[in-house]
């Protein structure tokens, strides 16, 4: 039997990587890669050692993983141009949060979270 939701949920990557994607720049040491990514946030609240509640948030690459070498991990870098602005961001998430999972209950897309670490310009 089909799964009718599992081709719904391929179809749907498949229309937002071509009409709702950016490109970027992936990379892990001499392994790179120009990809085609949808842009997501992620909201955390993280207790410090001292109590005090910080809010972090982080901004999410949702990539088709056949798009990539390998599968991405933590401390990979991504760099995103917007205009004559260049912001540089590296794969991480608060500890105890995988860096990278599967965006979706079918796994069609991967969400990297990321920080930023530079912006300037090109």
């Amino acid at each position: 039997m089909t799964n009718v939701l599992a081709d719904a949920a391929s179809w749907l990557a498949g229309a937002q990587k071509l009409h709702l994607a950016t490109t970027i720049a992936w990379s892990r040491g001499s392994q790179s890669a120009t990809v085609a990514a949808r842009i997501g946030r992620t909201t955390w609240d993280v207790e410090s050692a001292d109590g005090r509640v910080e809010r972090m948030e982080s901004r999410d690459f949702i990539v088709d993983p056949a798009d990539l070498p390998v599968h991405p991990k933590e401390g990979d870098e991504v760099s995103e141009t917007y205009g004559t602005t260049v912001a540089k961001y590296v794969v991480m998430a608060p500890s105890g949060t995988p860096a990278v999972h599967w965006a979706d209950a079918h796994r069609t897309s991967l969400r990297m979270h990321t920080k930023m670490v530079s912006r300037g310009t090109a």
